[in-house]
């Protein structure tokens, strides 16, 4: 994302949209050579790609990082 804002608003969107995988995960926004990565942490593998693939059902981009 361009701005930290716009990265904070999809977190929040993603969040409200997909509240029970995300419910225990942690947001963060991180500041890149490429601009700012929207990133929730702090999951199982298992629960990330549950949360991956009704985020993706939604149009929205996901992809699931390792630790």
């Amino acid at each position: 994302f361009r701005s930290q804002n716009e990265a904070e608003q999809l977190l929040l969107r993603a969040a409200l949209q997909e509240s029970a995988s995300l419910d225990s995960a942690l947001s963060r926004v991180a500041n890149t050579r490429r601009g700012f990565e929207a990133n929730f942490v702090g999951m199982t593998k298992e629960t990330a790609e549950l949360a991956c693939d009704r985020l993706v059902a939604r149009q929205q981009t996901c992809k699931v990082v390792g630790p």
